[in-house]
């Protein structure tokens, strides 16, 4: 698993649990292979991490609608300054 993945997908669902709640988030996310624990840290995920992450978003615009990406978007700006060469979602950029 890598590290800035991790990192990247702990930001958009600890951050998206403010708004929707940590169990609905933790409930789509292992619906996509993604494990969360209790806290909102990810502690693994299988496959492409930039397709999860777009599948994830998906997920959340369904509930939220195109607010869920704006406010993605800002949970993963400390990320992206972090790592800048991130490969991320075209939704996300």
């Amino acid at each position: 698993m890598d590290k800035k993945y991790q990192e990247l997908l702990g930001a958009i669902t600890k951050g998206y649990s403010n708004l929707i709640g940590l169990a609905v988030v933790i409930r789509k996310a292992d619906n996509l292979g993604l494990k969360i624990d209790n806290n909102g840290q990810v502690l693994e995920y299988k496959g492409d991490p930039v397709k999860l992450i777009e599948n994830l978003l998906n997920e959340f615009v369904e509930l939220s609608g195109d607010a869920a990406i704006k406010f993605c978007k800002d949970a993963i700006a400390e990320v992206l300054t972090k790592y800048p060469d991130i490969e991320i979602p075209s939704i996300l950029k």
